[in-house]
């Protein structure tokens, strides 16, 4: 391979590599709405998110929603976002062979078991009005929004979204 053709084929690998990595997508996001006021926010986080950050994507999208039905509060009916262990085996590979009673026999490596783990889980809002009598305890919308936005979806300085979170 000639000189240039490994300089052009670096600097693409590099672009690419850019353009991956700062759009990388924490997870991913749906909403459902139960009754008038009821809503189910499903979240999953990619292996790379931490736990807490996707409760408070859910906790965000809570107060988002609540703000857009021109609310100010919500209460958590349900929280069921959990850490959740995935494992995965990885097959044996032949490493190389030896000869047993004249036969040439494979060998293979050990098996690799990996755990990784991934948070994903609902969770279910009501949002309430003024004159409920659960609303001095309830979470303001406006102040987790306040809050959680600046962190959950922070901004590049070209504007784009550090932390992406799709929606299904």
């Amino acid at each position: 391979m000639s000189k240039i053709y490994q300089i052009i084929l670096s600097i693409l690998l590099i672009i690419f590599l850019a353009a991956c990595s700062a759009n990388i997508p924490r997870g991913f996001y749906s909403q459902l709405q139960l009754a008038d006021n009821i809503f189910r926010i499903k979240v999953e986080g990619v292996r790379s998110t931490p736990h807490q950050k996707v409760k408070d994507f859910a906790l965000l999208r809570a107060a988002e929603i609540t703000l857009e039905k021109g609310k100010q509060k919500f209460i958590i009916l349900d929280d069921n976002i959990e850490r959740m262990a995935e494992q995965s085996i990885s097959p044996e590979i032949i490493i190389g062979t030896h000869t047993i009673n004249g036969k040439v026999e494979p060998i293979y490596s050990e098996p690799k078991i990996e755990i990784k783990y991934k948070s994903a889980g609902t969770l279910t809002i009501e949002i309430i009005d003024k004159n409920d009598k659960r609303y001095k305890s309830a979470y303001d919308a406006k102040i987790i929004a306040n809050q959680l936005t600046p962190i959950l979806r922070a901004k590049d300085k070209d504007g784009k979204d550090i932390y992406i979170w799709l929606r299904e």
